[in-house]
């Protein structure tokens, strides 16, 4: 089908069309509302798990060596980060925490944290290496995402020749419910790593953050 004739089934068939669109909207809203609580949820559970061990380490620690409190007070710190920033902290925490004190974009940094793993000193100054940011997964993730919005805007328009052809089939469900996983994990593969011109963005403020001495 030619993109004039599109366009002129969808005029043809407008009212159709426009009750299935906002079938399609209001599946997604829902979908986007669940998925919501439940992060909220599971960061209530990750709550619970800090107050536990801070427990433990006010009941118990006259029975602990200053090594074994230090890594209680390390796990506490970085789940507590990790609830805060809402992403995960397992290198360079230390780093981490002090550029953040010393952006003046603190927007930067939520991508900074996709690329922590890539976050290096040189020269003196603290820089993201593109190769290791730009590899196979990087690639991986751009082409699944063109992928899924190809497959998105198929079953988006299977969807909506079933719902006019076939009333109440569950065809029309099944297509729609294709289309939002297509759409879901086309926007998450496109968020996973920041793009060049982000990179870029970031290597040039961190270039303005001066690295401590004892890091050289």
């Amino acid at each position: 089908m030619h993109v004039s004739e599109f366009f002129s089934f969808i005029v043809e068939h407008f009212e159709p069309v426009s009750k299935t669109g906002g079938i399609i909207l209001a599946v997604c809203a829902t979908a986007i509302t669940a998925l919501k609580r439940f992060f909220r949820n599971y960061s209530k559970v990750k709550d619970k798990n800090i107050l536990a061990n801070i427990r433990y380490l006010e009941k118990f620690g006259r029975y602990l060596s200053d090594d074994d409190k230090s890594l209680i007070s390390s796990r506490i710190a970085n789940e507590v980060l990790q609830n805060v920033l809402k992403s995960k902290i397992a290198i360079n925490r230390a780093f981490l925490s002090y550029i953040y004190g010393k952006l003046d974009d603190k927007s930067l940094f939520n991508d900074l944290l996709k690329v922590q793993g890539s976050l290096v000193i040189q020269n003196g100054n603290f820089s993201v290496v593109p190769a290791r940011v730009f590899g196979f997964s990087f690639w991986f993730e751009r082409l699944l995402a063109l992928a899924c919005a190809v497959l998105f805007v198929f079953f988006i328009y299977a969807s909506m020749l079933v719902n006019l052809k076939y009333e109440h089939s569950s065809a029309f469900l099944f297509f729609l419910m294709l289309a939002l996983a297509c759409e879901m994990v086309t926007f998450y593969c496109l968020s996973v790593t920041p793009g060049k011109k982000r990179i870029k963005k970031i290597n040039s403020a961190l270039s303005l953050v001066e690295v401590k001495p004892e890091w050289l």
